[in-house]
C-alpha cells in the first residue's frame, strides 16, 4: 500500500489528538509535573489492572482502612513493574523478612534492602506482582498475601495505620 501525504497527514493528526487526550502535551495539566512526562506522583491515573475494593476483604489480616491499603498494594505493584527501587523501600515495613526456600533472612531498614534488591525483587516475585489484582489477595490473621504466599502484607498498629510489606519468598511457590 502506498502511503499518500493525505494519509500520512491524517496519521499525524490521529497521533496528536491522541496524545492531547491522553494528556502527553506540554504544559498539559494532566501530569504533575507540567511537562506531560508521567511521573511516579500520576499513579492515581495508571491503569494497573485493579478493580475497586468493595467492603473490606482484609479485614481479617487488621485491616482497618481498605481504600489506604489498596492504594499501597497498588503503589508497591506498580514500583515493581517500573522498578522504582526508592519509592518501594518506603513501602517496605521493616524489618522485612526474606525467604530463599532455604533459609530466613532479615532486612533491617532501608540501605540494606536497597543494597540487597536484586536478591529480594526476583523475576518470581516480580511476575506474581504484576499478575495479582487487589480483588483476589487473600487475607489472614497473619496478613495479606499475594500469589501463593511469594509477598505478604500487613497493617501496623499505629493509629492511623500504615500499611506495607513485611515478607518476600524470593521463589515461586509450586
Amino acid at each position: 500500500m502506498k502511503l499518500t501525504w493525505k494519509r500520512t497527514a491524517l496519521a499525524c493528526a490521529l497521533v496528536v489528538c491522541l496524545a492531547l487526550s491522553a494528556g502527553c502535551a506540554k504544559g498539559s495539566s494532566n501530569s504533575s509535573n507540567g511537562g506531560g512526562i508521567p511521573t511516579f506522583t500520576d499513579i492515581d491515573k495508571v491503569n494497573t489492572g485493579d478493580e475497586q475494593v468493595v467492603g473490606n476483604p482484609f479485614e481479617a489480616a487488621g485491616v482497618s482502612d481498605p481504600i489506604a491499603f489498596g492504594k499501597m498494594f497498588r503503589d508497591v505493584r506498580v514500583s515493581v513493574m517500573i522498578h522504582h527501587k526508592e519509592k518501594l523501600a518506603d513501602l517496605i515495613l521493616y524489618p522485612l523478612m526474606v525467604h530463599d526456600g532455604k533459609e530466613t533472612r532479615t532486612i533491617e531498614d532501608k540501605a540494606q534492602f536497597l543494597e540487597e534488591y536484586d536478591t529480594i525483587i526476583t523475576a518470581d516475585v516480580e511476575k506474581v506482582l504484576k499478575d495479582q489484582r487487589v480483588n483476589a489477595l487473600m487475607a489472614t490473621e497473619e496478613g495479606v498475601m499475594a500469589g501463593s504466599g511469594e509477598v505478604w502484607f500487613r497493617a501496623t498498629k499505629d493509629n492511623p495505620q500504615k500499611y506495607g510489606v513485611f515478607a518476600i519468598l524470593t521463589t515461586k511457590m509450586k
